[in-house]
């Protein structure tokens, strides 16, 4: 019987620890793959928008002496 993801509640976790994935939330709980996919995308998306958001702010701030 495998055991039950803590993220998603869904059965379907490896009895190996080392084969499902380790949750970036807190860098010590097993989940199941496709949460462990999840929050790889979400942490990636986040990133991604940081990245955009700054440029966008260095891109509406006025130079010196210019007034916007």
């Amino acid at each position: 019987m495998s055991k039950t993801c803590p993220r998603c509640g869904e059965p379907g976790m490896n009895e190996d620890p080392g084969v499902n994935a380790l949750s970036r939330r807190d860098n010590k709980t097993y989940i199941c793959s496709p949460c462990g996919n999840a929050e790889a995308m979400y942490d990636l998306h986040l990133a991604l928008v940081r990245e955009n958001e700054s440029r966008w702010l260095r891109a509406w701030q006025p130079e010196e002496g210019e007034e916007r």
